[in-house]
């Protein structure tokens, strides 16, 4: 609807922006958390445009069956909590880890599974693409899990400090198969989510009329 689209708008601009603004060397080196690849910069934005803005919008914008109400708000709030403290840890403690983040994926899926399992009565009631889309939201995180491990056998402890590397880029053939996974990822969660958007925009509609 009118703001989705405005969301989308403006977020693909500044989001863009930004991933210039990342791979914009400075005096010959890269900003904090180095450069970025446009897979990588997708994910970042799918994560950030669902994860942060959409689900809530959803969750909000009308009342859910339980176990998707419940589940929503879970990953909604969980996730509010570690961007806040992501943020202070990356930009001003300078001592985020990719074991914090693997730590946290973790908890945020076992207390979305717990809720989609404790009512998982009204779960089965649900219309098949709000239960597709839910059962994504739990592959997003163990994709994420994976996409953290993986980076941390590469990287190591370099995550923290001054020269903090947190973005896979293509002119690093070390993070070459990492990439060509996510890009991969990448168009199962747009479509994905193309598709919840669609029947989400249809049944209100047809709902109004």
């Amino acid at each position: 609807m009118l703001t989705i689209s405005i969301y989308v708008l403006l977020s693909a601009i500044i989001g863009y922006a930004i991933f210039r603004r990342q791979n914009r060397l400075i005096d010959g080196k890269a900003r904090l958390g180095g450069e970025i690849s446009a897979s990588k910069a997708l994910w970042l934005y799918w994560t950030i445009s669902v994860w942060f803005m959409f689900m809530p919008y959803v969750l909000l914008s009308q009342r859910w069956q339980d176990a998707f109400h419940y589940g929503w708000m879970a990953l909604t709030i969980s996730m509010w909590l570690r961007g806040i403290a992501e943020i202070y840890m990356l930009f001003i403690s300078k001592n985020w880890t990719p074991y914090i983040g693997i730590a946290h994926d973790v908890f945020t899926f076992a207390i979305m599974a717990v809720a989609y399992l404790w009512f998982h009565e009204s779960f089965a009631v649900g219309a098949w693409w709000v239960q597709y889309f839910s059962i994504v939201l739990l592959i997003s995180l163990v994709v994420e899990i994976y996409y953290a491990k993986t980076f941390l056998k590469i990287v190591g402890q370099r995550t923290k400090g001054e020269e903090g590397v947190w973005y896979a880029h293509k002119n690093d053939p070390v993070f070459l198969h990492l990439l060509r996974v996510t890009t991969v990822c990448n168009w199962f969660f747009y479509l994905s989510t193309i598709i919840f958007i669609y029947f989400y925009i249809v049944t209100k509609l047809f709902l109004m009329v």
